[in-house]
């Protein structure tokens, strides 16, 4: 009789699992080793205690990832990335600059003025400039 476990609570019986409920909780909040702790939290279960574990226990560390959300996500960048090629393409179409050659050519954009075919080509180009950056950055 001396060698037997305290018995669980058993099913059905809402005072003994509540007992235990607490009990666990109780041991949760409790610092391993018996060390001192000042972190304050309002409970097991919310976001404080939980980051506060995550920072003692990198382990307990569990993220989501968003998969599906990124790859909309990327896939709408895709779009508007490629609809600006296309309004480039069009500012291009009526480019009336002589075509002697791209280098000359770029050179002519960052010299044109405001207004102008050119100027709004340069604009084209600095606005995919920045929306390819982004997509490089989110693409990997």
């Amino acid at each position: 009789m001396d060698n037997q476990l305290p018995s669980s609570p058993q099913r059905g019986n809402t005072i003994d699992s509540r007992a235990t409920t607490l009990r666990d909780e109780e041991e949760f909040k409790k610092p391993p080793f018996g060390r001192k702790e000042t972190h304050s939290t309002t409970g097991p279960g919310t976001i404080s205690n939980y980051a506060y574990w995550i920072g003692r226990e990198p382990g307990f560390a569990i993220f989501r990832s968003f998969k599906t959300l990124n790859a909309r996500n990327l896939l709408l960048s895709q779009a508007e990335i490629i609809y600006a090629e296309d309004e480039l393409k069009k500012l291009e179409k009526d480019d009336h600059f002589d075509s002697d050659g791209t280098q000359k050519r770029f050179f002519r954009l960052l010299q044109a003025q405001e207004g102008s075919n050119g100027w709004k080509q340069l604009q084209q180009l600095l606005k995919i400039r920045k929306m390819l950056d982004q997509y490089s950055t989110s693409a990997h």
